[in-house]
């Protein structure tokens, strides 16, 4: 699939591996969340969070909404304190935002 442009890591059975030791270290884990950390660096492009779950579905998985963009933004949007009703309002959006941008702007100094 990297070859092909559809993903942009060569994933392979790694991947796998490190699912499966993350759950075994913390077996309280979500599996979900497991997943997203492995695939980090596809996570933020909908095109590519949706192929990666109709892989994982075509694969065995039987969650319904697993990987897909929706459930995705979803997730992300609740774990901002937004429910259901205001899930992408402009509110919402400037939150998002504000925090991405405090991640990324603070810097390190070193006596």
């Amino acid at each position: 699939m990297a070859d092909q442009g559809l993903v942009n890591y060569p994933y392979s059975t790694r991947e796998v591996v490190n699912i499966v030791k993350h759950l075994q270290k913390y077996p309280e884990s979500d599996l979900e969340d497991a997943i997203f950390n492995v695939f980090d660096f596809d996570r933020y492009s909908p095109e590519v969070i949706d192929t990666l779950g109709q892989v994982l579905l075509k694969h065995g998985f039987t969650e319904k909404n697993l990987f897909t963009a929706e459930y995705l933004a979803t997730k992300r949007a609740k774990e901002y304190g937004f429910t259901e009703k205001n899930l992408f309002t402009a509110e919402y959006l400037a939150t998002k935002r504000a925090k991405e941008y405090l991640q990324v702007t603070i810097e390190s100094k070193s006596g």
